[in-house]
C-alpha cells in the first residue's frame, strides 16, 4: 500500500501522505527541491522520524482519539494522559523504523574520513567501487543503472583540474558553486547540462550526510540552474514529402529508411527502435504492433528498460508492417527472434547510433532542410505536435508518448504549425466581430 503520493508543481516536488489510521490523503507539503534524490530523502525523514511534522501531527491526532475512549473510565486525567502518551510512544517506536537509532547516532560525534572532496565525488560514480553502489547491494535494492554512473564520472574528470584537495568534510556549498561555474564557463555547458551535474553533486552530498561523513546537508544552497533544454524544431508537412518521397532514395540504404520513417510514425525514442527484436513485430486481430519494451543502450552494449520504465504496444499500418517483414527476410539471423530487426554485421548489436545520425545529417543537408536544431528526435516531436493539432488531449499524448510527466508533453505544444497558426487568425475574427 502507498504511503505517500508525489507530484511536481512550478517544478519543486511535493509530497501527499496519506494518515496512518485511515489511509486519507493529508495536505501536500513542498519538499522544497526539484531534485528527485534529495525529495526522496526528505520524504523519508518526515515519514519516519518522530519528532517530523508528519508523525507529530499523527500522535497528536492519535492521542486525542485514545483519550476520547479512555475518558468515561474511571482513571483521572492524569493517568489517562500517562497511558496514552506511553502507548503512542511505543506505537511510534514500532511504525517509524530505525530512524530512531539513527537520530541517536546523529548525535555521535561525526567520524572524519582523510579523502578530499574530488576523490569522494570520483569514488561515487566509480561504478564497480561506489560505496553507494555497494550499500544498496547490501541492502537488496535495485541497482541504478551503470550507463549514467560512467558518463558523470567521465564527465567530471573532463574537469579534473577545477578541484581542490579539500577535504570532503570541510566543503562548503561556495566552494562547489565556485567549482560549477567554472566548469560551465570552461565547457560552455548548457543550463540543462548543469541541471544535470548539479543534481549528480546533490546526490553524492545526500549520501555523504545519510552516512554522517559531513555534518550538513548543503544542497538547498546549490546555485540553481535551469532544466529547459535548446527546444528542438518539428518537420514541416513538405519536408516530410521530400524526405519520404516514394520515388526518391535520400537515404542511401534499407535501415535507414526504416528506422527514419518508424521515428515519425510511432513517435518513438530512438533507443527504442534500434533496440528492436524480430519478435517484437507481431500481427494482431488489429492489425500489426510494435512491442516497445526496452531500449538500446551502446554505451553498455546491453538492452535496458525503457526511459521511463513503461511497456506498450505501439500499432503500425499494415504496409509498414509488410515493409518490415520484407527487410527482416533479408537479414542473416532472421532464423533467431532475438535478433535486431536493423542488423549488423555483429550479431550481437544493431546498427549504430552514431550511423544513423551521421546519415541523418548528411541526408537532411542533401535535401536542403538541415537546421540546427532539426536533430532526429525531431521525429517525435513533429509526431505530437500534428496529432495535437488534430485535436488530441494533453492526457492523449502523455499516454502516446510514454511521458511520465504532463510537462514534457507542454513543451510539444510550444512549437508553430500551420494550424496554429489559422487559430491565430481564427481569435482575431471571433474578438473582432465583439466589437
Amino acid at each position: 500500500m502507498k504511503k505517500w503520493y508525489t507530484y511536481t508543481r512550478n517544478e519543486i516536488i511535493y509530497v501527499q501522505f496519506k494518515d496512518r489510521r485511515t489511509g486519507k490523503k493529508l495536505t501536500a507539503k513542498s519538499t522544497g527541491t526539484r531534485i528527485k534524490s534529495e525529495a526522496d530523502y526528505i520524504i523519508q525523514r518526515w515519514y519516519h522520524d518522530p519528532d517530523s511534522f508528519f508523525n507529530k501531527q499523527q500522535k497528536n491526532t492519535t492521542t486525542n482519539l485514545l483519550t476520547d475512549i479512555i475518558r468515561s473510565s474511571i482513571l483521572s486525567e492524569t493517568d489517562i494522559r500517562s497511558i496514552v502518551n506511553t502507548a503512542i510512544s511505543e506505537v511510534f517506536k514500532i511504525t517509524c523504523g530505525n530512524i530512531t537509532v539513527l537520530s541517536q547516532e546523529k548525535k555521535k560525534p561525526m567520524q572524519k574520513e582523510s579523502v578530499t572532496f574530488k576523490e569522494f565525488l570520483f569514488t561515487f560514480f566509480d561504478y564497480n567501487n561506489s560505496p553507494y553502489i555497494q550499500q544498496l547491494k547490501r541492502l537488496g535494492k535495485k541497482l541504478p543503472n551503470p550507463e549514467r554512473f560512467k558518463a558523470l564520472l567521465g564527465m567530471l574528470k573532463k574537469y579534473e583540474q577545477y578541484f581542490s584537495a579539500t577535504q570532503l568534510s570541510d566543503i562548503d556549498a561556495d566552494e562547489i558553486n565556485t567549482l560549477l561555474g567554472a566548469i560551465q564557463n570552461e565547457g560552455k555547458l548548457a543550463e540543462s547540462t548543469m541541471n544535470v551535474l548539479r543534481a549528480a553533486v546533490a546526490e553524492v552530498l545526500i549520501f555523504a550526510y545519510n552516512n554522517h561523513l559531513i555534518e550538513r546537508l548543503l544542497t538547498g544552497k546549490l546555485t540553481k540552474f535551469s532544466n529547459a533544454g535548446k527546444e528542438k524544431e518539428i518537420f514541416t508537412r513538405d519536408e516530410l514529402n521530400m524526405i519520404f518521397d516514394k520515388n526518391r532514395d535520400v537515404f542511401g540504404r534499407e535501415h535507414y529508411l526504416l528506422v527514419n520513417k518508424l521515428l515519425l510514425k510511432t513517435g518513438c525514442r530512438i533507443g527504442e527502435i534500434l533496440g528492436l527484436q524480430i519478435k517484437d513485430l507481431r500481427k494482431r486481430e488489429d492489425g500489426y504492433s510494435l512491442y516497445i519494451g526496452k531500449s538500446y543502450n551502446f554505451s553498455g552494449k546491453r538492452l535496458k528498460e525503457t526511459k521511463t520504465n513503461r511497456e506498450d504496444f505501439v500499432p503500425i499500418s499494415d504496409d509498414m508492417g509488410s515493409e518490415l517483414l520484407r527487410f527482416i527476410d533479408t537479414s542473416p539471423f532472421k532464423e533467431n527472434k532475438d535478433s535486431f530487426i536493423f542488423y549488423s554485421a555483429q550479431k550481437d548489436h544493431p546498427i549504430m547510433y552514431s550511423q544513423v545520425y551521421e546519415n541523418f545529417n548528411k541526408t537532411m543537408k542533401a535535401l536542403g532542410i538541415a537546421r540546427k536544431s532539426l536533430t532526429i528526435h525531431s521525429y517525435r516531436h513533429t509526431y505530437s505536435s500534428f496529432l495535437q493539432d488534430e485535436g488530441f488531449s494533453d492526457s492523449d499524448m502523455l499516454y502516446l508518448t510514454r511521458h511520465n510527466d504532463i510537462k514534457q508533453v507542454l513543451r510539444y505544444s510550444s512549437h508553430i504549425t500551420p494550424v496554429k497558426e489559422q487559430k491565430k487568425r481564427q481569435a482575431a475574427e471571433i474578438i473582432d466581430r465583439l466589437a
